[in-house]
């Protein structure tokens, strides 16, 4: 760093550098990392009061480097601290961004699966932290790091295991936690899932609850929650993983143009992780995770039957070989969830890997407890309405069928106008919230509308209200 110090003597500012241990290695392009880290010092440097000390200490996990510059500028000023990572506008409203390198600095350290952030020090200064994965390392004394270091390092890091629920009780308190009402079926399944290590597989029509019970059970495990979005004509590269091409290309170009391109080293290079982009399916396997990530697989109907084989053989294993690479095996396989609203049949082989579980539109008990969770601010009256009028709604002869999710949104619209009841005049305002196609609105609105809310008012004086 003769370049830091001289730059920070100029300032008339002391550099301190703490010792970095023996065999840290990062999982990034070391031209772009040193680019970023002298950003962060010569930006410490331009507000850093003279005679104060800025710092620059690098710490290391099992699996990830964390990279701190910590000055004494005074504190940040007011306002998001984000916007210390826009570039400056001239011309613009907002000026409090630090230029271009900031943001620049964003992009090259989340190219490499990386996060840059700042964090303010009141009235003493503030740090840049570029937290990056390590690369493995080789060695018994390498992997040793003590449980106290690891967890100043990495702040926020989850231990390697998911604590799985010890009762199905407990399991239904913790998706509670997260306003989500599980019957003890759903439960059931969800808690052999967990503890079988077996793919859960969700059919139910759409707005039942499906892909909600993915989320609620990632934050309940305080887990990543991983999604794969299938749709007709998903292929494996758009699902697990491609090269990054046009970074390949320009890495080829530099390596022509400083004279140090030879075949064997760029192959090398250029088929390295750090051109890898990483899909779904491989975040979820990763063997660097720190801990299981739950694995949405959402409507699986959708995708095409060549890509359901694919799926077959990579639930089986919970590995995949990249031919530049090898192959990538999971350390501990995530908790997937397969979804289906049954567009079309999904194969019975990929069905026997799984747990089966059909979730049904909810019972009117059910349904009132859910839109009560995620609808707090609704009267009661209106939310015990609202799920009435919904559940008359799917006996009736209707195209699109109204789901739970529907229900919540109409209550949330209906509170945001400030209404405290259903009414027909209510009903007629907002029935495209829960009705989704033009036939079902024209065959409701009307009379039909007037009828199904005095059925639904009758049933709710008669149900008593809890």
């Amino acid at each position: 760093m003769p370049a830091a110090r001289l730059a920070a003597n100029s300032k008339g500012i002391k550099l301190t550098l703490v010792p970095i241990e023996p065999g840290v290695s990062i999982n990034a392009d070391r031209r772009v990392l040193a680019a970023v880290v002298m950003n962060l010092l010569e930006n410490a440097f331009k507000f850093t009061r003279p005679r104060t000390t800025v710092r620059l200490q690098v710490c290391a996990s099992a699996d990830r480097v964390l990279i701190e510059v910590q000055d004494e500028c005074g504190g940040l000023p007011g306002g998001d601290i984000n916007d210390l990572f826009r570039p400056f506008e001239q011309r613009g409203a907002n000026r409090s961004g630090l230029g271009l390198g900031l943001a620049f600095s964003r992009v090259a350290i989340e190219a490499s699966a990386g996060r840059i952030y700042a964090r303010n020090l009141p009235n003493v200064g503030c740090v840049f932290a570029v937290n990056l994965p390590a690369r493995a390392r080789s060695g018994p004394r390498d992997r040793r790091l003590s449980a106290r270091r690891r967890g100043d390092i990495l702040r926020g890091i989850p231990p390697q295991s998911v604590p799985i629920p010890g009762s199905i009780s407990d399991l239904q308190k913790r998706l509670a936690g997260q306003h989500y009402v599980a019957d003890r079926g759903l439960a059931v399944s969800l808690f052999l899932a967990l503890r079988l290590k077996r793919p859960l597989f969700l059919e139910g029509e759409a707005g039942v609850g499906k892909t909600a019970l993915a989320g609620a059970t990632a934050a309940a495990l305080g887990t990543d929650l991983i999604r794969l979005q299938c749709y007709e004509g998903l292929d494996v590269s758009h699902a697990l993983y491609e090269w990054d091409y046009a970074r390949q290309l320009l890495e080829l170009r530099i390596l022509d143009a400083t004279h140090t391109l030879d075949r064997e080293s760029a192959r090398r290079e250029l088929y390295s992780e750090t051109f890898l982009i990483k899909r779904p399916l491989l975040q979820a396997i990763d063997p660097r995770r720190t801990r299981p990530a739950v694995l949405l697989i959402d409507e699986i109907d959708r995708a095409d039957e060549e890509f359901e084989g694919f799926l077959l053989e990579l639930l089986a294993e919970f590995q995949i070989t990249i031919p530049e690479l090898g192959t990538v095996r999971a350390t501990e396989p995530p908790l997937v969830v397969l979804t289906s609203n049954r567009t079309r049949e999904v194969h019975d082989a990929l069905k026997r890997r799984c747990l089966y579980h059909w979730i049904e539109y909810p019972s009117f008990e059910k349904e009132l407890a859910i839109v009560r969770e995620r609808a707090p601010g609704a009267s009661a009256r209106m939310a015990e309405q609202v799920t009435a009028m919904v559940q008359e709604l799917r006996r009736a002869d209707l195209y699109k069928v109204p789901g739970v999710s529907e229900t919540i949104d109409w209550v949330t619209a209906l509170v945001a106008l400030d209404r405290d009841a259903l009414t027909a005049d209510a009903i007629d305002e907002t029935l495209g919230v829960v009705l989704k196609a033009k036939e079902d609105l024209e065959a409701v609105r009307g009379p039909r509308a007037a009828e199904l809310l005095a059925r639904a008012t009758t049933r709710t004086d008669v149900a008593p209200s809890r």
